[in-house]
């Protein structure tokens, strides 16, 4: 995206889904590998929105100052 300004992704840009921060799916996974408080628990791993590629590149190009295509 930094090189070409567009952002690519293998799905469709009308897609929507929650995006994660993947160091808070680390954090999790660290605790459930380690310790015994979330032992037979069924969760949801979720961010607020939901957002398909076009929102995140319109957001991208906000933080960069420039224009980001999906």
């Amino acid at each position: 995206m930094v090189e070409t300004g567009v952002f690519a992704e293998p799905c469709s840009t009308e897609t929507r889904f929650s995006r994660l921060d993947y160091r808070e799916v680390a954090e999790v996974a660290a605790i459930a590998l380690t310790e015994d408080r979330l032992l037979y628990g069924t969760y949801q791993l979720c961010a607020e929105g939901h957002l398909d590629r076009n929102d995140v590149a319109h957001l991208m190009g906000e933080v960069r100052s420039r224009r980001v295509l999906a």
